[in-house]
Formats: C-alpha cells, structure tokens, sequence
C-alpha cells in the first residue's frame, strides 16, 4: 500500500506541473511577434558603418531618438548599452552579438509600451558600396493583430534611419 502521504506530495507536483504548462502557454498565446527585413546600399566601406553602429553612444545623432537622457556604458561593443529615456518613453539598447565589420545584433526593450526588439545588421561590401541588410524581430504584449499599416509605418521607419546615417556619414559628423 501506498503511504497518502506520497501520493498527495505526486498529485500536487502533477497538479503543479500542468499548471505550469498552462500558464506558459497562456502567455505564449499573448504574445506577439512581428518579423521585417529591409535592404539597404550605402556608398561606404563596411568598415566604416560598423564603426558607426557598433558605438551606441554615437545614435542619438542620426537615428532621431535624441532623449532628454541618453547615456551609453563602457566601450563601444559586445555588452554596452544604451539608455534612453523622455517624456513619454524609456527604453535600453545592448549590443549583444558583433562581428567585426560583417555582422551587429542588438536587443532593445521599451518599458512603456512592453515591447522587446533584437535587430540584425548585415553588412555585405558591394564593390565600393555596402549593402546593409537590416532584420527586425519585435515581441510584444498585445491584444489584437499588427496591421498591415503599422508594418508599413516600421519599414519605413528603417528606411528613415539609414538616410538619416549615410547623411550623418557623408557630412563627416562621424
């Protein structure tokens, strides 16, 4: 015979367990993701947008975030991070992958609208231009679907961006 006492102690790590599941999944479900690439060619070395990008202290002046508060930690690389934060928003940046003038990943988080980013840069040379391939994963809480509308708006936000660096390069602000 079995001593209750064992069998309360499984049916509760059972009853833990599926409850566990259930809630896992429950978040899972509310979870939204959203995934966007946009190609771009710069007429510059790889080299030298990587060394742009791989500084986040040096965004605020083209990617048109400028913040009441904007501080970078550490050296520019693997591990620092950006904090941004105004009136209505507050969010990090960190760099958290990098290859040297080929390849930046980053993950961004907003607090304010519950909302976490990793973004890709791929850098290619193209003779004496680069092509920047730029690749977006948002994850958000949200309810409802992300319309085609608003897609549109964050590709065309990517689009602003980059014209926002190669101006920022070619007047040699760099």
């Amino acid at each position: 015979m079995v001593d209750p006492g064992i069998l309360l102690v499984i049916s509760l790590a059972v009853f833990m367990l599926l409850l566990t599941a259930r809630i896992g999944l429950g978040l899972r479900a509310h979870l939204r993701r959203q995934e966007f690439t946009t190609v771009h060619c710069l007429p510059f070395s790889p080299a030298t947008i990587y060394r742009e990008l791989e500084d986040l202290s040096k965004w605020w002046r083209w990617y048109g975030q400028a913040a009441e508060y904007c501080q970078a930690t550490q050296q520019p690389g693997i591990g620092q991070v950006l904090f941004l934060s105004g009136t209505n928003f507050m969010n990090s940046r960190e760099i958290v992958q990098a290859w040297h003038d080929r390849r930046l990943c980053l993950i961004s988080q907003s607090l304010a609208h519950s909302v976490t980013s990793i973004d890709q840069f791929d850098l290619f040379p193209d003779g004496a231009f680069c092509r920047l391939q730029w690749n977006t994963r948002l994850g958000y809480l949200r309810t409802g679907k992300v319309s085609k509308r608003q897609r549109k708006s964050l590709c065309k936000e990517h689009h602003r961006v980059i014209s926002q660096l190669a101006n920022h390069l070619k007047t040699n602000q760099h």
